[in-house]
């Protein structure tokens, strides 16, 4: 009978919003469950916000811009709801996805890998890749095409401000993309990593030469013009286009309507002043 109580008393609590359940998605958990050859079900710890405001003090060590963190040694998971939907972050779905993914491969390994190649798998996983992401992926190309780049380069500005770790994330995103679409599997070297560690042996063990060395050989690659050409390509670039020619358009009609009301106006009144003058 206390237990019934009990019960009905967190279901009432529920229903009026004072006890809020944090966001989970099942679906999601299984996929990203089944990529890190994990067993469903993995105990985490979601700890959902409206914003960063919220955080208790402990905590405050996570970016102000962030709309999702983890720690993957706790198991925890920070979800922001405020900052999701808008750029660079996608819906709360990609979030939680992105964020379980830190979580799932230290455990899948068992160690903390470079940061490069944890974002750039995460964001794999959760879908991530926008039109901004390719503006700042072709900002930092011709850097790195000069060789004015490195992987240190991009783990450091991890801990830099918004803008550094905005192009941190879209370079890591498309080196990860790259080298495991031309030369590997991405879950075959996932598998690789839990047999032999460290990361540095086991990239070197799977490409025959290490991280730095194949950032190097990637970056002399890279058309600087690719991602900015992809970017103009997208839909929503092309959407802006238009929209961008329908403004122009409009503002060159409204001042030729300007000019020729100017000119009417003018020539009203040298007829009136005619008319005045033969009176």
């Amino acid at each position: 009978m206390r237990t019934a109580r009990i019960f009905l008393l967190s279901v009432l609590l529920c229903l009026g919003g004072i006890i809020s359940r944090p966001y989970s998605n099942p679906e999601i958990e299984k996929k990203v469950a089944a990529f890190y050859g994990l067993s469903p079900g993995q105990p985490v710890t979601i700890r959902e916000y409206r914003s960063h405001a919220e955080l208790p003090a402990e905590y405050s060590s996570i970016p102000g811009f962030a709309a999702g963190a983890a720690d993957p040694e706790t198991g925890e998971m920070f979800l922001f709801t405020s900052m999701t939907g808008s750029y660079p972050f996608g819906s709360m779905e990609q979030v939680y996805a992105h964020e379980l993914s830190h979580i799932y491969l230290y455990r899948a390994v068992g160690f903390r890998v470079p940061r490069w190649f944890d974002e750039g798998v995460a964001m794999h996983l959760a879908g991530e890749w926008g039109g901004r992401d390719d503006l700042y992926l072709a900002l930092a190309l011709p850097g790195i095409a000069r060789g004015n780049f490195s992987l240190a380069n991009l783990e450091a500005d991890f801990s830099r401000g918004e803008s550094s770790n905005r192009r941190s994330y879209a370079v890591s995103r498309a080196f990860v993309r790259d080298i495991f679409s031309y030369r590997g599997d991405l879950k075959e070297f996932i598998v690789l990593l839990r047999e032999k560690r460290p990361f540095q042996s086991a990239f070197l063990s799977y490409f025959n030469m290490p991280p730095e060395a194949m950032f190097e050989r990637w970056a002399k690659k890279l058309p600087w013009w690719g991602p900015l050409y992809s970017m103009v390509a997208s839909a929503s670039s092309i959407w802006f286009f238009v929209v961008l020619l329908f403004l122009l358009a409009s503002l060159v009609t409204l001042v030729k309507r300007r000019k020729w009301k100017k000119k009417w106006e003018e020539e009203e009144e040298r007829e009136r002043q005619s008319r005045e003058l033969i009176q």
